[in-house]
């Protein structure tokens, strides 16, 4: 599902405040400290509490070896400051149908400075950039209206409560298609097939993208453009001489 450019550990994603990248061993305390948070795993599906000893290692070992594989994209979420210290994970898991399951995790000690918008819709982007799918699901807990928030400022529509693998409650299913209309990019008159998904709620970005065959690295920026995604548009173009 996900092209080789994702799986080589020098991936990663730049937004405005945030560096998305590929989990570490030296994230594993960090982790470790935001994932034994009762109020955190009170609103994800799957995360146990209280936290295991040693899980936040082995929570990063299958994540690489996962991303490394192409069937998910999981990756650390870390702040633009001179530590750049872990203040969330962010996923993306491979469903039927073209789908993409996107999850977040992100620090309540940096809550309301919108991390979790930012990160998720620069996930969302790359998704359908890097991917061929068409519809990109998300899940939240009927009482978590901030995570409701943040998946309609990525300009998610609810599909309505659903049975998830949430254990302790029932969640409320989000969705949005590549070529939603909701935040569309400008060229409306592109042509069929082009990728328009661009988001117009948060500030100016720009991706970072590596090239794993060459090692590379290939700047393009995306503020004012149409994405235009795909893993070969991240390869060096040679020269016109």
């Amino acid at each position: 599902m996900f092209p080789d450019i994702t799986c080589d550990d020098i991936f990663r994603l730049e937004t405005a405040h945030l560096w998305l990248r590929w989990l570490r061993a030296t994230d594993a305390p960090a982790l470790g400290a935001l994932a034994g948070l009762a109020q955190v795993a009170e609103m994800t599906a799957t995360l146990p509490h209280p936290y295991p000893p040693g899980e936040a290692e082995r929570f990063i070992l299958r994540s690489r070896a996962e991303t490394a594989a192409g069937d998910s994209l999981i990756l650390a979420v870390a702040a633009k400051t001179k530590s750049q210290p872990l203040v969330g994970v962010v996923s993306a898991v491979a469903g039927e149908r073209h789908e993409v399951e996107i999850g977040y995790m992100i620090a309540p000690a940096v809550a309301g400075r919108g991390f979790a918008s930012e990160a998720a819709a620069a996930l969302v982007d790359a998704v359908f950039n890097l991917t061929e799918a068409r519809v990109v699901i998300a899940n939240s807990r009927i009482v978590n209206p901030a995570s409701r928030r943040v998946l309609e400022k990525c300009g998610f529509s609810s599909r309505g409560r659903r049975r998830t693998r949430c254990r302790r409650a029932a969640a409320i299913c989000h969705a949005i298609s590549s070529n939603s209309t909701a935040i569309a990019g400008p060229g409306a008159d592109a042509p069929a097939g082009s990728r328009r998904w661009r988001s117009n709620a948060l500030p100016p970005y720009r991706r970072e993208w590596a090239s794993t065959r060459n090692r590379r690295r290939v700047a393009r920026p995306t503020a004012c453009s149409p994405a235009r995604g795909r893993a070969a548009d991240a390869r060096p173009r040679r020269s016109s001489r």
